[in-house]
């Protein structure tokens, strides 16, 4: 999920708050932030966190978005590691590459270690987000399938038979024996 929110930076537009995903010459969809309010969690609150330490310096360099890229998708501190040495190898890798196009890029040294600074700064936030966004996911997932069991329970019967909805009986036209006419 982190990757997906970080490489989502690249349709964010900080100006109009909102994604845009081009689809086609003609055709995009548009997401406003906004719409994230009434999401649980305060999922807006930790995007907005977010965007404000990644987006002044990222500067929509897809260099920079490659190497965040690599340095999230290499941590070893994910669950269920196999070699976190060797996955911590080529995380620091990363974070030098990171250091060495910024050092090159901005020249001056406390530039690019300001940058550095706040670009590694941000990924705790992109984590909140991305956990956040699984964890809603999550929910709204098993909401919709205890939904539909719940629907599906009530088409069937507790023993999985279908159940014919019951109606008042029918009177098979024979006459009313109370003799009341």
């Amino acid at each position: 999920m982190e990757l997906i929110v970080l490489r989502a930076n690249i349709y964010y537009d900080e100006h109009a708050k909102n994604w845009t995903q081009y689809i086609d010459d003609e055709y995009s969809f548009v997401f406003p932030m906004h719409l994230l309010i009434p999401e649980k969690r305060d999922l807006y609150n930790s995007y907005k966190n977010y965007f404000n330490k990644m987006l002044p310096e990222w500067n929509k360099d897809i260099v920079i978005l490659d190497l965040l890229s690599a340095i999230v998708l290499f941590n070893p501190n994910r669950p269920n590691m196999v070699n976190r040495e060797a996955v911590m190898a080529e995380q620091k890798m990363y974070v030098y590459l990171l250091q060495r196009y910024l050092m090159i890029k901005y020249h001056w040294e406390w530039q690019s270690k300001s940058k550095m600074a706040n670009l590694m700064n941000s990924l705790p936030d992109l984590q909140l987000v991305s956990a956040i966004e699984v964890e809603n996911g999550v929910e709204d997932i098993n909401s919709i399938m205890d939904e539909e069991f719940l629907q599906s329970r009530a088409k069937t019967g507790s023993d999985g038979k279908s159940a014919k909805k019951k109606g008042p009986k029918k009177n098979d036209n024979r006459e009313d024996s109370s003799g009341d006419d």
